[in-house]
């Protein structure tokens, strides 16, 4: 059996709260062909992720300060919350750009910003599986 330490899994929730604050930034919506963007930290549900994504880059140092299992558990769930959340906003998304389909002026298109924080939300969902050993 290997066994990782716990900056591995800090590295990753790191990194999954860094990926999840760089898709806030992003485009989310691109209106006009693309002219127009929506990003997403300009709105309260952006920043709620943005939120999410900076407590879980402070869990991660934590973590990689000093291993504790309740800091391991929590940014499981707080990823899974976050993918939760990122999830039914594409789907609304994808809708609302649906709706504006029909529009030849609009030309409403999704941007790559909420795909970026369902990634690093499934980063963070994704530290269970490597797991510190107290003993390493």
């Amino acid at each position: 059996m290997t066994r990782f330490s716990p900056r591995l899994t800090a590295a990753i929730v790191i990194l999954g709260g860094m990926t999840i604050v760089a898709g806030t930034l992003m485009p989310w919506m691109t209106l006009f062909g693309g002219l127009h963007t929506y990003r997403g930290i300009i709105g309260l549900y952006g920043r709620l992720i943005a939120a999410g994504g900076i407590a879980a880059v402070i869990i991660g140092i934590l973590i990689a300060g000093r291993y504790n299992r309740t800091l391991r558990w929590s940014v499981g769930a707080l990823g899974g919350a976050i993918f939760i959340f990122a999830a039914v906003l594409l789907r609304n998304l994808l809708m609302l750009v649906g709706n504006f389909r029909g529009d030849p002026m609009m030309i409403a298109a999704p941007g790559w910003g909420l795909y970026v924080c369902l990634a690093g939300s499934a980063l963070l969902c994704g530290s269970f599986i490597v797991t510190a050993d107290a003993g390493s």
